[in-house]
């Protein structure tokens, strides 16, 4: 989206008399000893609005913050800055339609000393590509005039302390350090916070977060809150979960994962098989290995032949769920072509578990042949052979995948996969629905209903439930495969876990129309009747896109009442 922020300053004249006072330009990341200012008068009772000050008043392109200093008399101060959106903007508004956000004056007194820090509380990190969620940039001006040293701590809201960015401020310098989170660690961060301070003898600064929607580029302005280093941050609470996983990974809930994952080719910086083909053909195996391990690099390394995703102890994703140990991909054989891309490919995995739960195979081998048009259209097969012993028996998974991107360009649109383990035979089908779903034989799971209250952009109730169609495999959960489109994987994603006692799960929920409403949160709920009923609370909020595409409202988090039941009988919503 593009934009052009601006800034209008006001400035108030609560006294009985003429105040007069300067305006000086604090210009981002340069040492503002000497900035330029201006003057200016203002009679009792009267206000002064400077529309787009930077500009008007300093004739300066950039950013800046200002320090309002009164020479005579007193003043309030305010400001917005704010994105004038023009013609054949993305979300369809009229040329000068504008959003942004608050920006309140602050006082010297209000300044964070040497001894005290700032915390910055209601904070987020996810891509800004995704189109999802929020980011967080992180602003800080020093309001003395010798040099600082800052630490920015950021954390996640269960206090495990993510990492620090430490950074100096010249002489009343200003910087906003943009997307902050991603300086200390490459995990979506669903909820956190900061906290700030020097140990620079006699320094004082002022900070404050702009927390900002990905979805709309709408910011909100978090100023930081003060407080003594008596009330120092808590102790990392310890979250790694157990190496070893405690039960084996569902069919259902793997497959599913998968089909995620294919979902969201195309979109943030995720790409598509064609894509992935295309840079094959043009710049090798080499050049994708590379890029992977450029977009995450504390997560992916080069390995011979391929590439290594370690988790480590624990990494958390944007729905919640923890994985650990790690997965190695190396490929072999290849032979690429203009028309054609064929070759081997092996899976490792290596102490990996999801919540808990561990693969029930150690490794996949395979190969894949697939031809390309000169529009780049892919076509061809991929088969899949893998098996593993686990205390719960030996686990074999054989079978192919047909791939026809003329007819679906994310997803299989044929083959099948069985996985044996015993007489325990399981076995999932691909169509060319193109929507995730797919056909899924065989038993090992319990069918749970959920049904949860929802609520609209403004808060008014809305006019149906968030219902879902469950399987629980073990403790772990997913969307059941084998219901329709109402409560089944065309328009919902669940991941999660229950006990006999207590139930959690992430879900996002899409309800198509005239405008497309899509659901995002957490249900957690309790039991009293060993795992047959759960009575919780759903947290979400709701986004509505208009028939462009464009996001036509988005909403702050809500709670309402859920309630999940295991229901043999009728196992699928109608």
């Amino acid at each position: 989206m593009g934009t052009n922020w601006r800034t209008d300053l006001e400035v108030h004249n609560p006294g009985t008399t003429q105040a007069s006072y300067t305006i000086a330009l604090l210009k981002r990341d340069t040492d503002n000893s000497s900035p330029v200012s201006q003057s200016f008068s203002l009679a009792p009772g009267r206000a002064a609005r400077y529309t787009d000050v930077v500009d008007s008043v300093f004739h300066f392109t950039g950013a800046a913050a200002f320090r309002i200093t009164p020479t005579s008399g007193s003043v309030l101060v305010t400001s917005r800055t704010y994105n004038a959106l023009g013609d054949g903007n993305p979300l369809y508004l009229p040329a000068g339609a504008t959003f942004g956000q608050f920006v309140p004056g602050f006082t010297t007194d209000q300044a964070i000393a040497t001894g005290q820090e700032g915390r910055l509380i209601q904070l987020a990190h996810r891509d800004p590509n995704s189109k999802l969620d929020y980011r967080t940039n992180i602003g800080y001006v020093n309001t003395g005039a010798a040099t600082i040293a800052l630490a920015t701590d950021l954390y996640r809201a269960d206090g495990v302390l993510l990492g620090t960015f430490n950074d100096t401020l010249r002489p009343y310098e200003y910087k906003q350090i943009d997307k902050i989170f991603e300086r200390v660690t490459s995990s979506i961060v669903a909820d956190g916070y900061a906290i700030l301070h020097s140990t620079t003898p006699g320094a004082t600064f002022l900070a404050y977060a702009s927390v900002i929607d990905n979805r709309t580029g709408d910011p909100v302005c978090v100023p930081a809150q003060r407080l003594t280093t008596s009330t120092t941050s808590p102790t990392p609470t310890p979250t790694t979960p157990p190496q070893a996983g405690t039960q084996p990974l569902g069919t259902i809930e793997t497959i599913n994962d998968i089909m995620t994952v294919l979902g969201t080719a195309g979109t943030g910086n995720k790409p598509t098989v064609e894509q992935i083909i295309t840079t094959l053909q043009t710049s090798g195996i080499d050049a994708i290995i590379n890029d992977a391990v450029s977009r995450y690099p504390t997560l992916v390394t080069r390995v011979p032949g391929g590439g290594k995703v370690d988790f480590g102890a624990g990494y958390t994703l944007d729905d919640g769920s923890v994985l650990t140990g790690s997965i190695t991909v190396t490929t072999s054989n290849l032979n690429v072509t203009s028309s054609r891309a064929a070759g081997n490919y092996a899976l490792t995995f290596d102490n990996f578990t999801k919540n808990g739960g561990y693969p029930t195979v150690q490794t996949v081998t395979g190969g894949f042949d697939a031809s390309v048009s000169a529009a780049k259209k892919v076509v061809g097969d991929a088969t899949i052979d893998g098996s593993g012993t686990t205390a719960i028996g030996t686990t074999t998974i054989t079978g192919s995948v047909h791939v026809d991107t003329n007819v679906c360009p994310k997803y299989p649109v044929s083959g099948t996969v069985t996985m044996r383990r015993g007489s325990d035979t399981r076995t999932v089908t691909f169509t060319p629905a193109c929507d995730g779903t797919y056909v899924y034989t065989g038993s090992g799971y319990s069918p749970y209903l959920f049904d949860g209250m929802l609520l609209k952009c403004d808060g008014t109730p809305q006019s149906y439930s968030n219902k879902i169609s469950l399987a629980a495999e073990g403790d772990h959960l997913a969307v059941n495969p084998t219901c329709p489109a109402t409560g089944g994987l065309q328009h919902h994603r669940v991941t999660g876990t229950k006990t006999a006692t207590s139930v959690r799960f992430f879900f996002r929920s899409t309800y198509p129309g005239a405008s497309t409403h899509v659901y995002e949160g957490i249900f957690q709920g309790t039991s009293s009747n060993g795992g047959v009923s759960y009575d919780g609370t759903s947290t979400f909020s709701v986004t509505v896109y208009n028939s462009y595409g464009g996001v036509a409202c988005s909403s702050p988090p809500y709670s309402k009442q859920g309630t999940m039941w295991l229901n043999t009988a009728a196992p699928c919503w109608p």
